[in-house]
């Protein structure tokens, strides 16, 4: 596929690697990533949690898509950019697609960065930014928002240990 330098190391994106890292998406990606429309290449994300009270820097490895692109001598854009649609869109300087570089790998780091949050810090944290997302969402009190987080966990809990139960019932 495609590769990352690092200290000296080139690591390549394998199909496995796509599959794991796109899930949902990958049916749709990789024949753009095979036709070269999209580059796929090794990047880091990095994120700083609390721990003891203090900043602890995590990084992580993820897949960076970007659209392709192929440049005159005068950095006009003549092709790539999922078949040179987004190239004509600006009319060949190349903004459109710097633009949707950087959106679309601004939400695959944040996907990213979330998962290392929620693995590392306290999982109160992550219930009281649920909470005041929930609140936000539906113009209720952070308050009232956080009864209903912890009621779904504790439904989801009960739903789960159930689902055990049952499960060891029939091995019976």
């Amino acid at each position: 596929m495609n590769n990352e330098t690092t200290n000296e190391t080139v690591r390549t994106v394998t199909d496995a690697d796509l599959r794991n890292e796109l899930g949902a998406r990958y049916d749709v990606l990789e024949p753009l990533i095979s036709g070269g429309d999209i580059v796929a290449q090794w990047s880091k994300v990095k994120a700083t949690v609390q721990k003891n009270g203090q900043g602890v820097a995590i990084f992580q490895d993820y897949i960076k898509l970007q659209a392709n692109v192929v440049k005159d001598g005068d950095g006009k854009v003549i092709s790539g950019a999922v078949n040179g649609a987004m190239a004509l869109a600006d009319g060949n300087n190349g903004v459109v697609v710097t633009h949707f570089n950087y959106g679309l790998d601004l939400g695959r780091r944040s996907d990213v960065r979330n998962r290392i949050m929620s693995a590392h810090e306290d999982p109160m944290k992550a219930i009281a930014k649920a909470a005041k997302d929930l609140a936000g969402v539906l113009g209720i009190s952070e308050d009232a928002a956080l009864q209903q987080v912890i009621a779904m966990k504790k439904a989801q809990d009960e739903s789960t240990a159930d689902e055990a139960s049952a499960t060891d019932n029939e091995d019976s």
